[in-house]
């Protein structure tokens, strides 16, 4: 792991413990997986690595640490295991519920913590200019539906015209034809 890994665990971890708090620690899962598919030493030292590293507060908080092997067996004791835990409100709930203190998320201490170390701003910037892109595509694809949409336009207006050009020689010619007749010329 990088040290770029490690500070990032570290932000996301303290940001985690923001908005969940100690004491709904237990309702925590911590679930590491492929454990049926990768060598057991290595897939031991990632697991020992996460709890050094990233899940060790959370662990001592009385949170819970689930191996997942692709099986139905461990899903459902994982599953199991977690409905046995009391339902508990999370810090961040007890800061935006109105019952509580009622705050906005950008008040909440997991919120000006998301603020201030750049977790949001970089999420928002990273969503500014995905938005940014899809617009450009946007706007240049309605360029070329605008351009589509004229070029039809006068495709239907000329083919009107012609139409239009060809019913009126057509009644010219049939009241000729029957201007003919009534003078008598056929």
């Amino acid at each position: 792991m990088t040290a770029k890994m490690h500070c990032s665990a570290a932000k996301n971890s303290s940001l985690f413990s923001k908005i969940i708090e100690n004491e709904s620690m237990s309702n925590v899962g911590l679930v590491t997986t492929h454990w049926d598919v990768a060598a057991n030493d290595e897939a031991i030292d990632r697991e020992a690595y996460l709890i050094t590293n990233a899940w060790g507060m959370m662990l001592e908080n009385k949170a819970r640490k689930y191996r997942l092997y692709n099986d139905l067996d461990s899903a459902q004791n994982m599953m199991t295991d977690m409905l046995k835990a009391s339902a508990r409100f999370t810090k961040i709930q007890k800061e935006m519920a109105r019952e509580f203190d009622g705050k906005s998320l950008s008040r909440t201490e997991a919120g000006e913590a998301a603020i201030t170390s750049g977790i949001a701003a970089s999420s928002v910037t990273g969503a500014t200019a995905a938005a940014a892109k899809e617009i450009a595509a946007l706007k240049a694809e309605l360029v070329v539906d605008k351009a589509a949409a004229a070029a039809a336009t006068a495709a239907i207006a000329n083919n009107h015209t012609i139409k239009y050009t060809s019913a009126v020689t057509g009644l010219a010619a049939a009241a000729g034809v029957i201007g003919l007749k009534l003078l008598g010329y056929t």
